[in-house]
């Protein structure tokens, strides 16, 4: 009697054991878990060829493996899945192809609301949000790409829970890891607002992904991820980085702020001074918004044919008065050094030299744990 006892009693308390023993992720870079990830991202597509570059072969992930890969939607955005037996799975998304639609989606690069609708070609209303933030703007070509791949994501994400997934890494490589910081504030919102379990833990490694807002958009995502919860990887040799195009106008500050009533103090000068300082701020205050107004023209209304032709009639927000691209979240910065250089030297014809995962995987192997 007492043995079937001890027998129940262990089998009641084996899945609590189970979750209790799972290891957690911690709020840091962990260069070993960081390492598995590019190895995983690596592989997002299946582009076989490149990971196995016989002059520098990326290595097999050692602990998680795929169990899903979606089709090809959008601007030929992909995402995939991969478990290991740990309660841990990676949301990981695939780049920028040599599709031109792919590239389509990065140089819709004009600016939305953080927060909206976008109707797709079927009529069907897809609701996003990446911040409450009223003055809080995104990338028109990445938010479409989230918004397409939320769709299918959002139930896996259900059933990975019901089978003990606890730890969610979202992770994704230049226009992966764009979409990637968007993913993160999309989910991170589902969490806050109860539609998927609050103790779903979110950790985010973005790798040479650029810049997908304006300053509060970025705000907001350092707010809902702060203590070391989210970070962008960044080989100081890579432009992608700095990429889009930014500029900052008078519009883009807090509605207090020196240039709201610059007006009023101009009338307190006398009649020569005040001709003189109007003409001064009129010159500075100008140039920017004509900026902006330029590659809002070029850069959203000029493309949005194109994006309708290529992936369907769309209906998103409209563009907004900022093209104010400002990094996001806690930046980890890999130092190069002479083993590098020799590795991955500088060339002028090729762009992606310091921007490949093989670059970065060679930068991660120097730094300290």
């Amino acid at each position: 009697m007492k043995n079937n006892f001890a027998i129940l009693f262990v089998l009641i308390l084996l899945p609590f054991a189970a979750q209790l023993s799972a290891q957690k992720l911690s709020p840091e870079v962990d260069k070993q878990e960081l390492l598995e990830v590019m190895y995983v991202g690596a592989r997002t597509g299946g582009n076989e060829k490149y990971v196995n570059d016989s002059t520098n072969p990326i290595p097999e992930p050692k602990t998680f493996t795929r169990i899903y890969r979606s089709p090809e939607i959008a601007f030929d955005n992909l995402w995939e899945l991969w478990c290991n037996n740990d309660n841990t799975a990676i949301i990981t998304v695939r780049g920028s192809t040599a599709a031109s639609k792919s590239w389509l989606a990065n140089f819709y690069a004009a600016m939305i609301p953080a927060k909206g609708e976008i109707t797709n070609a079927d009529g069907e209303s897809l609701n996003y949000c990446f911040s409450e933030h009223p003055q809080a703007y995104v990338h028109a070509g990445w938010t479409i790409s989230t918004t397409f791949l939320m769709q299918d994501i959002a139930p896996r994400i259900d059933s990975i829970y019901k089978t003990g997934v606890r730890n969610l890494i979202i992770t994704g490589h230049s226009q992966g890891g764009a979409i990637a910081y968007l993913l993160t504030a999309e989910i991170l919102h589902k969490i806050n607002t109860g539609i998927f379990p609050k103790n779903l833990q979110i950790k985010t490694y973005c790798t040479a992904a650029p810049r997908v807002g304006n300053l509060y958009f970025a705000y907001d995502f350092e707010q809902i991820t702060q203590g070391g919860w989210a970070f962008n990887i960044i080989n100081p040799l890579d432009w992608v980085p700095e990429m889009p195009l930014s500029v900052q106008s008078t519009a883009d500050f807090n509605p207090i702020n020196p240039f709201a009533k610059v007006s009023e103090k101009f009338k307190q000068e006398k009649l020569p001074k005040r001709i003189a300082l109007k003409r001064i701020y009129k010159l500075l205050k100008k140039h920017p918004e004509k900026a902006v107004k330029n590659y809002q023209k070029i850069l959203g209304d000029k493309l949005t044919t194109r994006v309708n032709n290529a992936i369907g009639e769309i209906t998103i927000p409209e563009f907004t008065n900022s093209m104010h691209y400002v990094r996001t979240g806690q930046s980890f910065i890999l130092k190069p050094n002479e083993f590098y250089h020799e590795k991955f030297p500088h060339n002028p014809n090729k762009i992606f030299t310091h921007h490949s995962h093989h670059a970065y995987i060679c930068l991660i192997n120097q730094t300290t744990d």
